[in-house]
């Protein structure tokens, strides 16, 4: 099975968020915390049924970016829960992968950038690669160079915040976020990950009886 995005939701300046669609038990569930307060909210990530595990972390000066992911135990409506509020959550369901990483998480911030690169090797073909960026700028722009940005948010001021995916090939998957214009350059955080996509599912041969019976 291949890797799909089934549908994606943001909320802004909150501690929860709902899914406002049915999700399906045995997908992932990602959900993205971003902030650009000085002090980092509180992490945390729940809805009462699911266990979330953090994959990745990121927090440089005001822009902070945070990654948990879960299997889906059931399908239906769910809420997701941070300890804190955060400026903006993105929640997304994906079909066909796994939560087993593939490859070292890359987590890194920069100050004073309005480009960041982050690179990672999927040694696997089809591969959940998913990727973030969270800086604190008045940038007019901003975009990733691979894959698809599923959703964007800027307040307009001091946060903007890209969540990202793709898959293909086994390969070094090279993600470049850019915001323009260049003046915007502020503190930010760049996250990419690899998830193993799920494997295909088994074939049962079926034999022929090579020999025939004759009818009477």
């Amino acid at each position: 099975m291949a890797v799909a995005l089934v549908n994606s939701r943001k909320g802004n300046a909150a501690s929860s968020l709902a899914t406002n669609w049915s999700v399906t038990a045995g997908n992932i569930l990602v959900a993205f915390f971003f902030s650009d307060n000085p002090s980092e909210p509180t992490l945390g990530c729940s809805d009462g049924t699911n266990s979330y595990t953090q994959l990745a972390h990121v927090t440089k000066w005001g822009a902070h970016a945070n990654i948990y992911v879960c299997s889906l135990a059931a399908g239906g409506t769910i809420t997701v829960t941070a300890n804190a509020t955060w400026d903006a959550i993105v929640l997304a369901e994906f079909s066909g992968a796994t939560l087993t990483t593939d490859a070292t998480t890359v987590a890194t911030g920069l100050d004073n950038i309005y480009t960041q690169t982050l690179a990672i090797v999927a040694p696997s073909d089809g591969d959940l690669i998913l990727s973030c960026w969270s800086v604190g700028s008045p940038a007019v722009t901003y975009s990733g160079s691979i894959g698809t940005d599923f959703q964007k948010y800027h307040n307009g001021s001091t946060l903007l915040c890209i969540a990202n995916w793709a898959t293909g090939a086994a390969s070094t998957f090279t993600q470049v976020f850019t915001l323009s214009p260049t003046w915007a350059s502020a503190n930010g955080g760049g996250i990419i990950a690899a998830l193993k996509a799920a494997a295909a599912g088994t074939v049962v041969p079926v034999f022929m009886n090579p020999y025939r019976h004759r009818r009477n």
